[in-house]
């Protein structure tokens, strides 16, 4: 499978490119190389931002990329804007969101996929992830592209954090 992902620098997308290595995938990384990765050589670093991906789409059409998987999204003019590169050139994509896009307080855990999606309007990163949930999901069932949306709830560790005592100590 031929993979681009966006991002691919940071603590979760550099273990995602080396399962997807390890697995015998084609990985491509598009960030705007300022953070070190240590990455396997087989890796393809593409260097640019969000303002440049949609110069992408003759490279993805040329690759025949099969996947994108989206690690640096913020925002629903982000997500429009991967809806635009991926309709039609890409047969799935998969957008790294967050659990924060539920309503909080929960009235259970752990939280279930049909909880509402309600982020608090005072934390304005995870109301961009609720908005471009959204629209990817209207592209989606629209027949563009296939779509997975991953949660993280908690991320810690990594070479430049330090070792991190399992309570947090």
């Amino acid at each position: 499978m031929r993979i681009l992902i966006l991002g691919g620098s940071g603590l979760i997308s550099q273990e995602i490119v080396r399962q997807l290595i390890g697995l015998g995938d084609q990985v491509a990384i598009l960030n705007r190389g300022r953070t070190a990765a240590d990455l396997p050589d087989s890796v393809e670093r593409l260097t640019g931002d969000r303002g440049t991906i949609g110069r992408l789409r003759p490279w993805i059409s040329d690759r025949g990329v099969d996947c994108l998987i989206d690690m640096i999204g913020y925002s629903a003019e982000e997500a429009a804007g991967l809806v635009e590169l991926s309709r039609g050139a890409v047969e799935h994509v998969i957008y790294c969101s967050t659990v924060d896009v539920f309503e909080k307080p929960q009235p259970c855990y752990p939280v279930r996929e049909t909880a509402a999606r309600a982020a608090r309007a005072e934390f304005p990163y995870a109301v961009g992830k609720v908005e471009s949930e959204l629209l990817l999901e209207r592209a989606a069932t629209g027949g563009d592209f296939q779509l997975t949306i991953l949660r993280p709830a908690q991320t810690y560790g990594g070479p430049a954090h330090g070792p991190v005592h399992p309570l947090g100590h």
